[in-house]
């Protein structure tokens, strides 16, 4: 019963829920001891989704967290990869070099 309490709200006011207003639950199809129900529904659903989405943002900050160490990682590669592409082309020149003057 939880969880058709919203499709239960709408069909008691007989209103769709893109209509839902201030106006709507004012109205005399919605006394005290209903609107007391909705509302500790919508609270319970308040309270079931805010432990979800604080899980989901500790998952994302964790997310987060190993793709700033990834991406260092991949600096570090990059850097050591131009030095040793350096130190090829010293090499190179070097060879380059050594080979002209001893023409």
């Amino acid at each position: 019963a939880r969880d058709g309490w919203y499709m239960e709200m709408t069909e008691h006011l007989d209103c769709p829920k893109s209509e839902l207003s201030a106006d709507v639950f004012n109205s005399r199809k919605a006394n005290k001891e209903k609107l007391s129900e909705w509302l500790s529904n919508a609270d319970d659903l308040v309270d079931r989704y805010e432990s979800v989405f604080k899980h989901l943002l500790s998952i994302v900050d964790k997310t987060k967290s190993e793709l700033i160490v990834a991406q260092k990682k991949v600096v570090n590669l990059q850097d050591e990869l131009l030095e040793k592409k350096n130190e090829e082309l010293q090499t190179i020149k070097s060879i380059g070099t050594s080979s002209v003057q001893s023409s």
